[in-house]
């Protein structure tokens, strides 16, 4: 009879071990203000892949401005183009637009989100012109029956009232305050989902400013201010990776059944990663785009803050000292012994890659 109990109790404690329900790891990749810095892209693949790799949930998010920063994505046939064919290569799952999504125009970007293979959502954009899509406000994603609900904003504290940049790109374009735009759609999702993101191009002070006053959001992946940020504020956890693809942030977030155990977050350079051989010659291809190597230009004399005042590129001259390419030909000049540089020559250190400011 004792035998029979004991063996009772066994069943019963293995049947209760099966019913539990069991912990499950959900990773957050994300990126900000890679500013077309496509010559670190290949050590991002890396890690991503090694993420893929030894994650059964991953997802890849991006907080924006994801061109303007060299000249070699921002000067291709299709400015930006190359960025957005990786991206799409690495499978990025949602993404939000920052300020520089629009430096070519609200018709370029409109073209521009329809060659992007993930997600763009936006809740403080709205539309009344036919050359840009009305975008989402939020996308639900569902990973292994995990419902993630990401809300997307934008700045728009430089304009006033519009994101920094030429007034003409925002023609037919509203822009509400971002942070009322994020606490409404909070209040709607939050009871539809399992975690709940903002994906912000806010910047950090006005992340901070929102989660003083917002406490629904599990998650904050910020950007604009081109700082590294993983703190926890007020109860939410606010990420921001830095710039130009010099970290991933990794956030892993651990649930048992639908509900939240924890949530840990580091930032990670990508320095620590060796390139992606496949990435790499992709890259590779992009810098040697014929257009963008032609000479324009030569100085036959010296280029001392005189010659360069006084120099303009018209056509191709017998090489004598320094020589410049189309892709590092955007110097701008105001006066004499005054000059703007966009597009300094290639380091030795890195080849073929432009340092631009």
């Amino acid at each position: 009879m004792k035998g029979m109990f004991r063996t009772g109790l066994i069943l019963l404690a293995a049947a209760a071990a099966a019913c539990t329900p069991r912990e499950r790891t959900l990773v957050l990749l994300s990126t900000n203000d890679m500013h077309a810095k496509i010559q670190n892209f290949p050590r991002l693949a890396a890690a991503v892949e090694n993420c893929r790799d030894t994650a059964q949930l991953v997802v890849l998010v991006d907080a924006g401005d994801r061109w303007t920063g060299n000249a070699y994505v921002d000067m291709a046939a299709t400015p930006g183009m190359p960025m957005i064919a990786l991206m799409n290569r690495l499978g990025y799952d949602v993404a939000t637009l920052g300020n520089h999504e629009f430096d070519h125009g609200q018709a370029f970007l409109g073209r521009m989100i329809d060659s992007m293979a993930f997600e763009v959502v936006c809740a403080n954009v709205t539309s009344d012109t036919c050359t840009f899509p009305q975008l989402p406000p939020y996308v639900v994603l569902d990973k292994d029956g995990i419902r993630i609900g990401f809300v997307g904003v934008v700045t728009n504290y430089e304009g006033p009232g519009h994101p920094a940049g030429n007034a003409s790109s925002f023609e037919g374009l509203e822009f509400p305050d971002p942070q009322a735009m994020a606490m409404k759609y909070a209040a709607e999702l939050r009871p539809k989902v399992d975690l709940l993101v903002l994906v912000s191009h806010m910047g950090d002070d006005r992340d901070v400013e929102l989660l003083g006053k917002e406490t629904r959001f599990d998650v904050v992946i910020g950007g604009h201010t081109h700082v590294k940020v993983d703190s926890l504020v007020n109860g939410t956890l606010l990420t921001q990776t830095g710039k130009y693809l010099k970290n991933v942030g990794v956030t892993a977030v651990r649930f048992r059944g639908g509900k939240i155990e924890g949530i840990e977050s580091r930032l990670v350079p990508l320095d620590g990663y060796a390139p992606d051989a496949s990435y790499q010659a992709e890259v590779d291809r992009y810098y040697a785009d014929p257009e963008l190597n032609k000479p324009v230009g030569a100085f036959a004399g010296p280029a001392d803050k005189w010659g360069l005042a006084n120099w303009w590129p018209t056509k191709p001259m017998p090489t004598s000292g320094f020589t410049t390419s189309a892709a590092c030909a955007s110097t701008r000049f105001r006066r004499a012994g005054s000059v703007r540089r966009r597009c300094t020559t290639w380091s030795r250190s890195e080849p073929r890659s432009p340092r631009c400011g």
